[in-house]
């Protein structure tokens, strides 16, 4: 039996206050959160991580990062909300939903949450979601692999403009032939690839109905806090902001059930402004689930990530359980042996959905 704890972190401002709301069957619990110097530490450490994966700071050692996710355990489960934790039997799956509308609250990488009782690294049956709260907005039924009387079909746009640095996108997208083979019969899939330009991305949505857009390319946030994905020109040279507002235009209303952005930053920006950040923009337009990464990700890591991350998709078809599968397969990756120091790609990726956007295929 699935066990799903859901929690829901809600504060205005850091001076104000916090509280954690969890529920878990009929138990439910409420308590304050701390929001001084416990906060503020959660936070510079944060910095750390983001000014080491740009190689301005040491990489946090793994002893670190460790006492980092015990620390962000103990800040949000703590009292009654302990109790409903340590209640649920260990090999229960747990759905740890984030919900916050403090930019602060936001913006701590709790995907790095150890639970001090268990080995430090990610946890196959424990998830951290971040859920956007919508009005009106009701994701389809899971697409029923076996009985659908169509092609299921994947539309990848890459951009590796000259003025950037290269991006490996054809590793990104043979991880995606590799288990799409593996996982659909072969007449019974669809992957277009195109160059990510704005009219051949246009031209491609109006063209047919995609289930899974999968972005591989650059991703930053400006000197406002606005999230962009950097397409290419009609020639391929030279990169256009493509801000968090019209990517969510261009794909709304079409049908999409999940987005993939291999793109560094496209989960961060002004928390403040839902049409800043870009996961956050598109779950608004209407699409069930987002996989993006709050950090800059290094391009070697993305492939490996995304592999497994469709393979337990079309296993299972829980967006929630693939992202636990790829975050575990990247942490225990030879190649990101880091020694003493930390290997933080693992917690690089968010999961971003609509608070019922969990199961987005039928196997």
């Amino acid at each position: 039996m699935h066990d799903t704890l859901e929690m829901a972190i809600l504060g205005t401002e850091p001076k104000q206050t916090a509280v954690v709301l969890a529920r878990c069957g009929t138990d439910m619990a409420i308590e304050n959160l701390p929001i001084g110097q416990e906060l503020r530490d959660l936070l510079s450490f944060r910095d750390h991580v983001d000014q080491s994966l740009h190689s301005l700071k040491d990489r946090p050692l793994e002893v670190d990062l460790a006492k980092f996710g015990n620390d962000l355990f103990k800040y949000v489960i703590r009292g009654d909300v302990e109790r409903i934790y340590y209640g649920l039997p260990t090999d229960a799956l747990v759905r740890l939903n984030i919900l916050s509308n403090s930019q602060e609250l936001q913006s701590i990488p709790w995907e790095y949450m150890q639970d001090p009782k268990q080995p430090a690294g990610p946890w196959v049956v424990r998830s951290v979601v971040r859920i956007i709260p919508t009005v009106g907005s009701n994701p389809p039924n899971p697409l029923p692999l076996a009985t659908l009387n169509r092609k299921l079909k994947i539309l990848f746009a890459f951009a590796d403009p000259v003025d950037q640095d290269p991006v490996s996108w054809s590793d990104v997208k043979d991880a995606v032939e590799r288990a799409l083979q593996a996982g659909i019969p072969a007449n019974n899939y669809e992957l277009k690839v195109i160059d990510a330009n704005p009219k051949a991305l246009a031209e491609a949505l109006q063209e047919t109905q995609y289930d899974i857009f999968h972005f591989s390319g650059h991703g930053v946030v400006d000197e406002n806090g606005v999230g962009q994905v950097l397409l290419m020109d009609r020639t391929g040279n030279r990169s256009i902001p493509y801000s968090a507002a019209k990517l969510s235009m261009i794909l709304r209303s079409r049908g999409i059930r999940l987005v993939i952005l291999s793109a560094c930053y496209t989960s961060s920006g002004n928390y403040t402004d839902k049409f800043d950040v870009t996961a956050i923009a598109l779950i608004g337009a209407g699409i069930p689930a987002v996989v993006a990464n709050q950090f800059p990700v290094p391009d070697s890591t993305v492939a490996t990530f995304v592999k497994p991350l469709y393979d337990s998709l079309f296993k299972n078809g829980d967006i929630d359980l693939a992202v636990n599968e790829a975050r575990y397969l990247l942490a225990n990756d030879p190649a990101l042996t880091q020694g003493a120091f930390a290997t933080l790609e693992w917690g690089i990726p968010t999961l971003y959905r609509h608070v019922a956007g969990s199961l987005i295929l039928k196997p």
